[in-house]
């Protein structure tokens, strides 16, 4: 864990990352922007974080891929859609959202039993 022994770093490294998962939306209403997001190696590193060990972190991420591949987006985006769709599978984006969904699952599980 990264400043595990300095908490209030680690605090400003989360909230840091959450701010910037944050502006990452905006790309959602511009799918024109989608074949540089994948040029830049964003995918990659989204799907990174989906296995953050943050479940707040992996939340946000797949809320974001949600936005993202918006059906309505979808219909009107065309190529850029499928250039970003190409990405998520091509970086595993199903799986890693599939074992995601295990592990919240099971998060829910542990806090239900305490």
């Amino acid at each position: 864990v990264k400043f595990a022994e300095e908490p209030e770093k680690f605090l400003t490294s989360e909230c840091e990352l959450d701010e910037e998962i944050k502006k990452l939306f905006a790309v959602a209403a511009s799918p024109e922007l989608y074949p540089a997001f994948v040029q830049l190696g964003t995918v990659k590193s989204l799907m990174g974080l989906l296995t953050h060990d943050n479940t707040d972190v992996s939340i946000a991420i797949a809320g974001l891929l949600v936005e993202l591949t918006d059906p309505e987006t979808a219909e009107e985006a065309g190529d850029e859609m499928a250039v970003l769709i190409d990405e998520i599978i091509k970086h595993q984006g199903l799986e890693l959202l599939v074992q995601n969904l295990g592990r919240l699952d099971e998060a829910v599980s542990s806090e239900d039993s305490d």
